[in-house]
Order: structure tokens, then sequence, then C-alpha cells
């Protein structure tokens, strides 16, 4: 259901195709508790981990995720990406993805499943060959449901879609868990399953406190972004000077590019930036964050996370949900075009040039910077 939303929404760094590696005789109960479509197929992936060789992990939001309205939902992406394909039984494993939906803080919908190198025509041949079933294309769409069922699309079980991110037609096989069937299985966040990642970063560890602190420009986003370390990996900073038009002014910029892609409240940091300006012998500091999306689609995520609206260059409360907890973005944030493509978000302070801001936001003291 949810699987051309993640296409659309997501853009993924992708990991160069090897030839896949063939499992052991054991890790090929993976795929018989997989079709089962039971919980007892976590514990089997997490036994035979060491099958999937190094894998890289991502964990976003939706866009559209609009935190203080737990009623309209909440809408999570977990993807395992693995370095090398592997071949279970008639099938090439490319990837491994989990989605949820919450609504009222509860789980409505759960999804679990594989991304393979197979066409989804020949998956369903080979998963009616096996089970018995009868999965059979939907007219007008690139999905298959077992046609022995009397409503499919209304019950949980195994879903096929046909997938396109890597250029080839492939397919996704994956398990959908519906309202209660959701709501009593307990399913394992990707770190559980598969342990750190080996390639790429962690995910954040609280993704809101980092952007809450951002929109709030708190000094707290500076300690958050120091616990968030390891998730930014290892970075180079280069220093500049800039000038501004005004006769004696002008200013240092430091600037980092993230190795990969961090994902936070579904939006993709590439890059962080501090910089201290003087202009009439006082000094401004600027942090900055750089991501992938326009000024128009950030505006829509901090519209949904904040209730608040941008009026004139000023974010303000939307009157009828400041009772539902929603507050603006400090004055002093900003977003703006950031050439070619992409947005800036920053804050800044305008205070005396030895102010502690100044330290707080330099890129050596938040990340880990290598030579």
């Amino acid at each position: 259901m949810f699987r051309s939303l993640l296409a659309a929404l997501a853009v993924f760094t992708a990991i160069g195709f090897t030839s896949p590696v063939a499992a052991s005789p054991e890790a090929e109960r993976i795929l018989e508790a997989f079709l089962s479509c039971k919980p007892t197929f976590f514990d089997v992936l997490k036994s035979e981990r060491a099958a999937f060789g190094p894998v890289k992990i991502e964990v976003f939001d939706d866009t559209g995720t609009t935190a203080l309205h737990p009623d309209r939902g909440k809408l999570t992406y977990e993807r395992v990406t693995f370095g090398r394909p592997l071949k279970v039984g008639p099938f090439t494993l490319l990837r491994y993805d989990q989605d949820r939906f919450v609504e009222n803080a509860q789980p409505s919908l759960t999804e679990w499943g594989f991304g393979v190198a197979e066409a989804p025509e020949a998956v369903a041949q080979l998963i009616n060959a096996r089970l018995g079933t009868r999965y059979e294309q939907e007219e007008g769409l690139e999905t298959w449901l077992d046609q022995s069922l009397a409503e499919p699309f209304s019950v949980s079980g195994l879903r096929i879609e046909a997938d396109y991110r890597t250029g080839a037609r492939q397919a996704l096989v994956f398990c959908e868990m519906r309202t209660d069937d959701a709501r009593r299985i307990s399913m394992p966040v990707p770190m559980e399953l598969f342990g750190p990642p080996q390639i790429g970063g962690p995910p954040l560890v609280d993704q809101d406190r980092l952007m809450k602190a951002f929109l709030a420009c708190s000094d707290d986003f500076f300690e958050a972004l120091k616990v968030e370390k390891a998730a930014f990996g290892p970075v180079k900073a280069t220093t500049r000077k800039v000038r501004d038009n005004t006769p004696g002014s002008g200013g240092t910029v430091v600037r980092v590019d993230f190795p990969w892609i961090v994902h936070a409240w579904g939006m993709r940091l590439k890059g962080y930036e501090r910089r201290i300006g003087q202009r009439a012998r006082k000094g401004t500091t600027t942090w900055s964050l750089h991501v992938e999306e326009s000024p128009r689609v950030v505006a829509f995520v901090i519209e949904g996370r904040t209730e608040s609206v941008n009026v004139d260059g000023q974010w303000i409360v939307n009157l009828n949900e400041e009772e539902n907890g929603g507050y603006a973005p400090a004055k002093t944030f900003a977003v703006a075009d950031d050439k070619p493509d992409g947005s800036v978000l920053s804050c800044s302070r305008r205070d005396a040039l030895d102010d502690a801001a100044g330290e707080m936001s330099d890129p050596h003291r938040l990340f880990n910077v290598v030579p």
C-alpha cells in the first residue's frame, strides 16, 4: 500500500550490484519463515544474520507526519540494504524493508519484506508453485494478490508489487499485517535484527530532540549533535573567508559535508555550516543545516511538525492548533534556497565577537572531523 509512497518520497544512495552470494543450507530457512508471514520470522532472521554480510541501515519518517495529531497517523520507513545480494532458494534478496503506520498511538498497518532482483510475475509463479496459492495481478495495478481469498485487499498476508527503484523491473515481496493483527505484533527495529551497520552510519538516536532544538535555535542543538556524532560519520572541514558588500564587513565559514545522507523528520540532511561574521564591530554567529528538500517541502514538514505557518517570513502558531501544543520556530530561524538545489536551514545569534555561540557551533567540537 505504501511502497509507491516510499519510492516517491525518498532517494537513496545506491550500493553497487555485485554477483549474489548463495545462502548456506541452514540460511535457506529464512525464506520458509518469511513466506509464513508469522512473527517467528524475526527470530530466524536474527539467527541467520551472518548470511547477509555488511548492511546499510536507514530509518526515516514520511515528510507529511503531523506529530501533534496522533489521530492523523505517523508513517515510518526502515530499510536495510545488503552490501551483496543473497541467493536464497529461487530468490535474490537485495534489501529488507519495514513500514509502520501508527494511528492514536496504535499500529494500524505493519509491513515487512524483501526487495528481490526477480520480476514480480516470476515471483508470483514461484510462490504459487511453492505454497499452492493463486497470486495474480490486480487489473490496472502492479500488485499481485492471492485470488483464492474472498477479499484479498482487506486481510493480512503476503503481497507482491513491482519495484523500479534500481532502474530494472524487480519485485517487492512483503507481509502486510492490518489493524488487530498489526497490534499483536512486536516488530523489532533493524538494529535489533542486524546489529550496527557496516555501511554508512547508524540512524539518529533522537531526531525529535535534534530538530526541535534546531528550530528553537537552542544551545541544546549542539549537545544533541554531539550525542548523534556516530550517525554523521567522519567528515572533513573546509574553511573559507567571505566578504560582504559593506566596507569593513566579512566573516569566516566552516563547512562539513556528511559522507552519507542522514534522515531526520523525513528530510535528507547533507551538510552543516558555521559562519562567524563581523559588521559594525559586532559579531553574528550563524549555524546551518543543508538538506536536499526544496524550501517548499521544508515548509510543509515544519508546518506538520509544529502546527505553525510562515506569514511574510515569520513563523506563527496556527491559532486553531495552539491548544494541541503547537509552537513556532525561533525568530532567528530561516529557510532559504541552497543553490543549485535543496535548502539551507539556519539559526543566527548577534552578540559580541567572543560570544560562546561561536565556540559551541564549531564543527570541530560537534563532529568527528578527520584530516
